[in-house]
């Protein structure tokens, strides 16, 4: 889309699949009961492959125990990682971004 603005100012706009979020996207969970209240899990997920930029790439990673409080609630403790890595490629100059998160996470879980 191009145009001229009231002042004389020049527009372009320039649309591309190429800078989008949207990815594909791969997971698994894995829940184990060690008693009636107390359990394990781990849950991880995978996205990207280069869909919607020259690198992209996004991991999740948590591993943790939850503890029944009542019939719907859970109390969970955790350790998390959290991964991107995205540039999409679009010009020399930087146009992207790296983050790497990880630490403790501390949750209550509502079942409806």
């Amino acid at each position: 889309m191009r145009g001229n603005g009231d002042r004389g100012l020049r527009v372009e706009r320039e649309g591309s699949f190429g800078r989008t979020w949207v990815q594909p996207l791969v997971g698994t969970q894995a829940t184990v009961f060690l008693s009636p209240k107390l359990r394990a899990f781990a849950r991880a997920d995978l996205g990207g492959w280069g869909l919607s930029g020259a690198r992209d790439l996004s991991g999740n990673a948590q591993v943790g125990l939850g503890y029944a409080v009542g019939n719907n609630t859970d109390l969970n403790v955790s350790w998390r990682y959290l991964g991107i890595d995205y540039d999409n490629g679009a010009s020399s100059r930087a146009s992207g971004y790296t983050s790497y998160q990880n630490g403790v996470e501390v949750g209550l879980k509502f079942f409806f």
